[in-house]
């Protein structure tokens, strides 16, 4: 399964996408659990609300999985020219922090319609 996501690699000290299924050890744990408990007559409901339970266990939140986004009109505040560190204070607060779950939360819907397809396909 593949559902691509941004990730701040800290070691690479850039922005990445990467899979959201390869991403966290306890995530991966939890949804193999998930799909083994999910065999048999499931409602969509359940699913649906116990998929975002560990989504949220594992991702919502986290510092680990959080990047903030902003638009590029800022540069850091290493001058002491006004219109320069006006851009970054315009930055300060227009930034926003985008975690893994709300990256997942935005195509929620589509999200679910493919987990229930690779995970009840299989049946």
């Amino acid at each position: 399964m593949i559902w691509n996501v941004f990730y701040f690699d800290v070691n690479k000290k850039k922005i990445i996408v990467r899979n959201l299924f390869e991403m966290s050890i306890t995530f991966n744990g939890d949804f193999e659990k998930f799909k083994y408990t999910q065999q048999g007559n499931t409602t969509r409901e359940d699913f649906e609300r116990q998929l975002k339970l560990i989504l949220m266990y594992t991702f919502w939140c986290r510092r680990d999985y959080e990047i903030a986004m902003s638009d590029l009109c800022w540069t850091y505040p290493d001058t002491t020219d006004g219109d320069k560190l006006r851009e970054y204070d315009h930055y300060e607060k227009t930034a926003t922090k985008v975690d893994v779950y709300s990256q997942v939360m935005a195509n929620w819907d589509r999200f679910v319609d493919y987990v229930w397809k690779e995970v009840k396909g299989n049946e």
